[in-house]
């Protein structure tokens, strides 16, 4: 429902609004999340919690972006928008799967508290970076598609994007390598001691991870997410086919080496693609 109202906010780039959206969704979330937990829900909190949330971003996305929900047919906008959406959708859902393969695939193999332990890990290691990521990435691909047939300007915006992103990941990323063992047990306690590993070696891919998630977006302002989409296909091959081999011959490190080996992958790919459309 909100969908549509979030866009046109991000085309306009009306990010004030964006925030204050997202603010209360996450206000929202936190505060039932919370309240059900100490009310004796359980998971069911997440859940209640989640959905809650939901719903408070799309009254508030369209709410500060009112349209018109009555149905319209212009074949042009539609033949345009099928072919564009085609991809992003299609590019979102094999992202979705190459994120998700390690965690099906520890699941299966290792059991749940591995996975409890390697959940967290890869929760931690995107921590530094994660919010500065995602709130770059809704900025930027919206920012850069008005000046995709700009050569010059899209060229360098994009090379300074990789370089604060660089700067701000980087140093996060080594504090985070260095100071892995007192952040898990200070934090989680004793008993989440074995995800110090796995969130070391990830801590180590984590600025790939970073790097690529911007590049992206000037890959899609050039319309190329067919192309984006197949970079995340054999992405997602790798993850699935790298944690099986990993959990079976060395266990849960094996899939934080696996995983982070397909990270950079995934990078080298997503920079060749970028590196063509901005004739970097």
């Amino acid at each position: 429902f909100g969908v549509v109202s979030q866009a046109l906010l991000s085309r306009d780039l009306a990010f004030r609004q964006l925030f204050w959206v997202g603010v209360g969704s996450q206000a929202g979330y936190g505060t039932i999340g919370v309240s059900l937990a100490l009310a004796g829900y359980g998971v069911w909190s997440l859940v209640w919690a989640t959905l809650f949330q939901r719903l408070i971003q799309s009254l508030g996305f369209y709410l500060f972006s009112l349209h018109s929900i009555l149905p319209s047919l212009n074949l042009r906008a539609l033949r345009d928008l099928l072919r564009f959406g085609t991809g992003i959708s299609l590019e979102g859902f094999a992202n979705y799967f190459a994120l998700q393969g390690d965690y099906l695939v520890i699941g299966r193999v290792l059991g749940a508290r591995p996975l409890g332990l390697y959940t967290r890990a890869y929760k931690l290691m995107m921590l530094p970076t994660t919010h500065f990521v995602e709130a770059l990435g809704s900025v930027l691909f919206p920012a850069v598609s008005q000046i995709q047939y700009e050569e010059e300007k899209f060229r360098r915006v994009y090379l300074q994007v990789i370089s604060v992103m660089s700067v701000v990941a980087l140093p996060a990323l080594v504090v985070l390598l260095i100071v892995s063992p007192e952040l898990v047990i200070g934090v989680y306690g004793e008993q989440w001691r074995d995800a110090i590993a796995p969130l070391q070696v990830l801590a180590i891919f984590g600025l790939f991870r970073s790097l690529y998630n911007g590049q992206s977006n000037f890959i899609k302002a050039r319309g190329r997410v067919y192309a984006l989409t197949m970079c995340q296909v054999i992405y997602g091959g790798s993850v699935l086919f790298g944690s099986w081999l990993g959990a079976k011959l060395f266990g849960l490190e094996g899939v934080a080496v696996a995983v982070g080996l397909s990270i950079l992958l995934m990078w080298l790919m997503v920079s060749l693609l970028a590196n063509s459309v901005t004739t970097v």
